[in-house]
């Protein structure tokens, strides 16, 4: 604890910054087996327990949104329909932040 609070006295390497979706959707095609934002929105739109607006509206965050907060709760949604775990999902986030554009 005392180690990590000496390296990381401000605990940013516990912060979350926020993703440019594209960043998102490269990372999830590097995952094995890769995640399609296609089927992603087919399994969102299959979901039964989900009125018509609420479908709709993760489909407009997943395609729309220029960025992505990990704090919103509907990437937990979005996690649970690409079979991501929360921690793996925090672990993805951190790892899609780190690519670059070409």
């Amino acid at each position: 604890m005392i180690a990590k609070f000496l390296r990381d006295p401000f605990g940013l390497e516990d912060a979350f910054p926020p993703l440019k979706k594209w960043q998102l959707w490269l990372a999830a095609l590097e995952l094995e087996p890769p995640i399609f934002k296609t089927d992603v929105l087919s399994t969102v739109n299959d979901m039964a327990g989900m009125s018509g607006k609420d479908k709709e509206t993760v489909r407009i965050m997943i395609e729309d949104a220029q960025e992505y907060s990990r704090e919103d709760s509907r990437i937990d949604l979005l996690a649970a329909a690409m079979g991501i775990p929360p921690n793996q999902m925090d672990d993805l986030w951190k790892w899609a932040a780190q690519i670059e554009p070409i």
